[in-house]
């Protein structure tokens, strides 16, 4: 069988460094990021794009695999 994504409208922030999106935090002695998840948590790397869905869900994407997914509207 054969699968498309439905489509989804989703908020999005691409992440370069503390400040860009306020649920990231750094992690300590690092230029890494940290967002906090209901699964724990998720690294957030420069470029990365932070994305909350429709249903609240917060998630972090690397550029290639969102720019493959998402469309800006």
């Amino acid at each position: 069988m054969t699968y498309k994504r439905r489509p989804d409208k989703v908020e999005a922030t691409q992440w370069f460094a503390l400040g860009d999106h306020s649920k990231v935090n750094l992690l300590p002695n690092s230029d890494v990021g940290w967002l906090p998840t209901d699964s724990g948590g998720q690294a957030v790397h420069e470029g990365d794009w932070i994305v909350e869905d429709a249903a609240g869900g917060v998630f972090v994407m690397k550029d290639k695999e969102f720019r493959l997914t998402y469309v800006e509207v």
